[in-house]
This record gives structure tokens, sequence and C-alpha cells, in this order.
């Protein structure tokens, strides 16, 4: 954090040199939650449905924001972050997404719930899809499924069902 802050490109300092070290506006007891709570609720603070991004090796922002069709300053704000951030392997990220509307309803007439759904044998992306009438990239997209990567059966995956178009 003090490398950043000072605009240092390495790790070492010289003797005499001024650094800026930044301090908290109020005392200790003002703040009443860890950074790890103020992150999880600025997290929460969102519409439509929340999808759970653990960020990859190569992953940048820009990038994860056109997976998900989200701008990046929405994603950073999401995450407690500025737009300029960095972000690194193992990192978790929320997004939010909103949920894509059917053909034949309009959004007043629908109700959209989040399943946990256990692939079973002989499963595929496409069969799940029909199943739940949803589309197969927004499957892959709420579950991080790569094109190439098949599915295994035990495997857990997150549907958002409109339930008024499910028999």
């Amino acid at each position: 954090m003090l490398q950043s802050i000072n605009n240092l490109s390495s790790h070492n300092l010289r003797a005499g040199k001024t650094l800026m070290v930044p301090k908290s506006a109020k005392n200790a007891e003002f703040y009443s939650q860890s950074a790890t709570q103020r992150l999880q609720k600025t997290q929460a603070k969102g519409t439509g449905n929340k999808v759970e991004y653990k960020v990859r090796a190569g992953d940048s922002l820009w990038q994860i924001s056109r997976n998900f069709n989200v701008s990046t300053r929405q994603l950073a704000k999401w995450n407690g972050m500025a737009p300029g951030d960095p972000i690194h392997p193992g990192q978790n990220l929320v997004i939010w997404q909103q949920a894509s509307a059917p053909d034949t309803t309009s959004k007043n007439d629908r109700t959209i719930r989040k399943l946990a759904y256990k692939v079973r044998k002989g499963d595929s992306l496409a069969a799940i899809a029909d199943k739940f009438k949803v589309r197969i990239a927004d499957i892959r997209q709420w579950n991080q499924v790569e094109p190439n990567r098949h599915l295994q059966p035990g495997e857990n995956l997150t549907l958002f069902v409109d339930v008024t178009r499910v028999n």
C-alpha cells in the first residue's frame, strides 16, 4: 500500500526519502466494522442477480466487465474499488446482473428465483437450459463455465429461473 501511494517502483527505500503515510480521519473507536465487513456491506449493495467471481491469472476489470456485460465503473463500485485499481488472482468480486427478460411475458409478470442445480449423468448445458427455459450463455455466465469445458455429474450450478415459464 505504501508503495502504491508513494509511486515507488520497488520495495527498496533510501535514507532521507519522504513517504506519505495514510492516517484515518477519526479515532479507531469510530470505525465499528473491519475492512472485510465494510467490503461485504459494499458488495451487498446491488440489484438483480448477485454473481460471485473469483479472479484468475490474466483477468482484468475491463475483461471481466465485458464478459458480464457491465461497466468497469459499476464493477469497481460494487467491490469498493476505483476503476484503475489492480486486481489479483484469487480475489473475490461481486457482479450484479439483471435477469434476461423472457420473450413472451412482460417484466411485471416475472418471478425470478435463484436455484441450486446438481448436474446429473447425461446432462448438458443445452438440456439444462431447455428444461429451465434459460439461455446457455446465461448459465455459463452465472457459473463461469468456460465454452469448451464439459459438465461433470455432481457439479453444482446456480440458475436464475423465471418460475412463471417453467412447467
